[in-house]
């Protein structure tokens, strides 16, 4: 049985780890989507060939346009927060992403 190519990317979380990967995947020739929080790094994501997406989530929601999880790969770049209760959030965060990105991602890293 042979796998799927995989073609299509998203990365959620395009900081400081997230972004270099993005970029070194558009230069591999994939198609790549990428996430930020903040409206500024919209262009910058852009100027590289690397659609961009605004997402936002805590841990009880998402906020994000559906189809940025309608990809072969979706690599996830957050890291928890150092303070106590962003740690606690982070698994109910990552239960929160793996819910919005099932029956559209294919394969979740």
């Amino acid at each position: 049985m042979q796998s799927t190519p995989i073609k299509n990317i998203s990365i959620l979380g395009c900081g400081w780890f997230g972004f270099a990967f993005a970029k070194k995947l558009v230069e591999l020739g994939f198609s790549v989507k990428g996430s930020t929080t903040t409206n500024e790094k919209l262009a910058l994501l852009s100027a590289e060939n690397i659609k961009p997406y605004l997402v936002n989530f805590t841990s009880e929601h998402i906020q994000a346009d559906e189809d940025f999880f309608d990809a072969d790969a979706l690599f996830i770049c957050i890291p928890p927060k150092r303070n106590s209760v962003e740690l606690n959030d982070y698994p109910n965060k990552i239960e929160l992403i793996l819910a919005a990105a099932k029956n559209k991602t294919k394969n979740i890293i």
